[in-house]
C-alpha cells in the first residue's frame, strides 16, 4: 500500500488545478483518511469485507478515500463532476474504480445493493441533507454500514474553519458564516450549508 500512497501523494502535489501547500496537503491526507476507514471497519465490522463488497464514495472529489478499498471489492465513485486527478491516478495505479456523476438526493443505484457507503466530509455541503440520507438508506443493504464524518463544530468554534481557514467563523450562526467568508475570501466560492456538531458510524438494520 505504500506504493500507492507515494503515487497518491505525488498525483495530489502536482494536480492540474495548482493547488496551493495546504489544499495539497489536504488532498494527499484523503488516501490516509481511507487507509484508516478500511482498518476500521476490520476491527469492528470484519464480515463485511470479505466477500467483495460494493464500495460508494459519496462526494468522492479525488478518491482519496475510496482508492484503499480497491483491492477489497467493487469501489464506486460518485460526486457532480469527474475529478481530473482521481482519473489519473485510477490510470497510473491501475485500479478499476467506477465513476458515476450523481447528486446524493437521487442516486442512480439500486436498492439495497451496496455494503459500504463513505460519506466523508460531505455532509456540511448538502442543501438536502435528509434526502441524502433516505437515498444511503434505500441503497444500502441489510447490514450494511455508512461511515459519516463531518467537521465538528465544537472543535472548530475556536479555531480557523476547516473550509477557509477564518478563525471562529463557525462560531458565527450560518447566515453570517455564508456574509463573513465571502467578505473575507472574495474570490472562493462558498458551498457550506451548515456545520454540525459530531462524526458517526451507522449501520442499517
Amino acid at each position: 500500500m505504500s506504493g500507492l500512497r507515494s503515487l497518491f501523494d505525488q498525483v495530489a502535489r502536482t494536480s492540474g488545478g495548482g493547488l496551493g501547500d495546504a489544499k495539497a496537503v489536504f488532498a494527499a491526507s484523503r488516501f490516509d483518511e481511507g487507509e484508516r476507514a478500511v482498518e476500521l471497519l476490520r476491527r469492528l465490522f470484519p464480515a463485511l469485507l470479505t466477500d467483495r463488497p460494493t464500495i460508494v464514495d459519496l462526494g468522492s472529489g479525488n478518491g482519496g478515500m475510496l482508492f484503499p478499498f480497491a483491492a477489497l471489492g467493487r469501489c464506486i465513485a460518485v460526486d457532480t463532476y469527474v475529478d481530473p486527478d482521481l482519473r489519473r491516478f485510477a490510470r497510473l495505479s491501475r485500479l478499476a474504480i467506477h465513476q458515476l456523476r450523481a447528486v446524493a438526493q437521487a442516486l442512480p443505484l439500486a436498492s439495497e445493493s451496496v455494503d459500504v457507503v463513505i460519506l466523508a466530509e460531505v455532509l456540511e455541503h448538502l442543501a438536502q441533507p435528509s434526502m441524502a440520507g433516505a437515498e444511503i438508506m434505500r441503497i444500502l443493504k441489510p447490514g450494511g454500514v455508512c461511515l459519516l464524518s463531518t467537521p465538528p463544530r465544537l472543535v472548530f468554534a475556536r479555531r480557523p474553519d476547516p473550509h477557509f481557514q477564518i478563525p471562529f467563523l463557525v462560531a458565527l450562526p450560518d447566515f453570517l458564516q455564508r456574509v463573513v467568508a465571502r467578505w473575507l475570501r472574495p474570490g472562493e466560492p462558498y458551498n457550506v450549508t451548515h456545520i454540525y456538531g459530531t462524526t458517526w458510524c451507522h449501520r442499517s438494520s
